[in-house]
């Protein structure tokens, strides 16, 4: 039996020198814990982390089969070129890159937070580099997909500014860590 751990979580994202806006996400969604649950999608409220919205998304990810990106922000689209939200993001992915973002996103379908490392050349030449978080909601889809919090740090130059190339898609990060906010139980003796 497994059930996830707040002091896993606490600690795991104490280890990492995150950005202030992803320090203060991150803060946010380990204060909608109830002991040791992951928060619940109807917890959290986007009001309180306004001015962090267009780099925010929902992603529905169903381990070992789909990554879909429900909602999406202003600088999540921005960096496509066009509106993410509803869409299949192995589909927008490198193809020689769609297993291991599969394999990556369904760890965390299955209980870790991530903390991510992106750079790369915009399509207009200019170099860019954001910081990213993925923090997983209790709430398991009928479909059997996890609802899972994901935030960038990147924010468009300008409004018609796009980093992703259309043709080579959406490629991996550069640095990724999880953290595993899952606490094995059932084995150990009382």
């Amino acid at each position: 039996m497994v059930r996830f751990s707040k002091a896993l979580a606490d600690e795991g994202f104490a280890q990492i020198s995150l950005a202030a806006e992803n320090r203060r996400l991150a803060s946010y969604w380990l204060s909608l814990w109830e002991v040791d649950e992951l928060p619940q999608w109807r917890h959290y409220d986007p009001s309180r982390v306004r001015d962090l919205l267009p780099g925010i998304a929902i992603m529905e990810i169903k381990a070992s089969t789909y990554v879909r990106m429900k909602l999406s922000g202003s600088a999540v689209n921005a960096a496509f070129g066009h509106d993410l939200s509803g869409q299949d993001v192995l589909a927008v992915t490198k193809e020689s890159d769609r297993a291991t973002r599969l394999a990556r996103n369904s760890q965390i379908a299955e209980g870790c937070a991530s903390w991510a490392i992106r750079k790369g050349r915009a399509v207009d030449g200019s170099d860019w580099l954001s910081e990213e978080v993925q923090l997983p909601f209790r709430d398991v889809l009928p479909t059997g997909a996890r609802l899972v919090l994901f935030h960038t740090t990147w924010r468009p130059a300008s409004p018609a500014m796009r980093i992703i190339d259309p043709i080579d898609g959406l490629g991996l990060v550069e640095k990724w860590h999880t953290i595993d906010l899952r606490h094995n139980v059932g084995n150990e003796k009382p």
